[in-house]
């Protein structure tokens, strides 16, 4: 028989739970830097610094990309991919309003050719913000819309964006078929078993959540944010052992949320 406990505990748990969803149990680029697609260049003088601008952002060096893409779009204001390529490079900065209004700018200069990659990014933008619920539902009309621009070729990381989204916006059912659908898509996408996993948690199926974690986990033992989950996962079904050392591994991999929810809840390492 389940042991009785403290209501303080219970809505700690609860809490936790919560915490599971809002604080980078998904993982679009909400707490890590995301890798934006660039695409070849519609006028081909702009070659050269689309190159120079490509080789810079893969080496880290966002700063330095987002000065040839400000040069670029200085030389061809009327090419997109200058203000497409300056919105990834600014998200990764995390110079979210600045993004959004380069982003805003390649989605108006592309509108005879869009670019599904750039309604993506204007989702993950509107997400990471997430301003309001409104600011929600465009995120999700501007992730559909990439997806309708794929045709065949959208891919996990698309339904996996809309899915956390949905989320986010209480649509827990909406949530899981995107999730899946990523999943379909990529049985190795390692963040859309996490978060397949998170939503079925908070769905109140903690067994699946901590299956589609153990899923995660034994495709890359080095992610974080799938001990997190299970971590919560067994916190909801007493297993306080497992719990503890889950959130344990978390922490020691560099999760944030790990090591606060480990220094506000000592009891699940008691």
């Amino acid at each position: 028989m389940k042991r009785q406990e403290a209501p303080k505990q219970m809505l700690i748990r609860r809490s936790l739970a919560v915490l599971a969803l809002s604080l980078c149990a998904f993982s679009a680029t909400g707490c890590e830097n995301g890798s934006f697609e660039f695409k070849g260049p519609s006028i081909s003088f702009s070659q050269n610094y689309i190159d120079e601008g490509i080789q810079k952002f893969n080496a880290g060096d966002y700063e330095g990309a987002l000065l040839v893409f400000n040069e670029m779009i200085e030389k061809f204001p009327e090419d997109p991919q200058g203000y497409l390529n300056k919105g990834g490079s600014l998200i990764n900065l995390n110079r979210l309003p600045e993004a959004l209004e380069a982003t805003n700018k390649a989605i108006e200069l592309g509108t005879k050719d869009p670019y599904p990659i750039a309604y993506q990014n204007h989702a993950t933008i509107l997400f990471r913000l997430n301003e309001s619920q409104e600011s929600l539902k465009e995120a999700v009309k501007s992730i559909s819309k990439s997806i309708e621009l794929s045709l065949e070729s959208a891919n996990a990381d698309q339904y996996n964006l809309r899915g956390i989204i949905k989320q986010n916006m209480g649509d827990s059912a909406g949530a899981l078929t995107d999730l899946s659908k990523a999943i379909k898509l990529d049985e190795n996408h390692v963040k859309g078993w996490s978060n397949r996993g998170a939503v079925k948690m908070h769905l109140g199926n903690n067994s699946g959540a901590i299956t589609d974690s153990n899923k995660a986990i034994k495709l890359d033992p080095n992610y974080a944010p799938a001990y997190r989950v299970r971590a919560i996962a067994y916190t909801e079904i007493d297993n306080k052992t497992d719990a503890c050392t889950d959130m344990k591994k978390a922490s020691s991999l560099g999760d944030t949320s790990a090591t606060t929810i480990l220094e506000q809840n000592s009891w699940i390492c008691e």
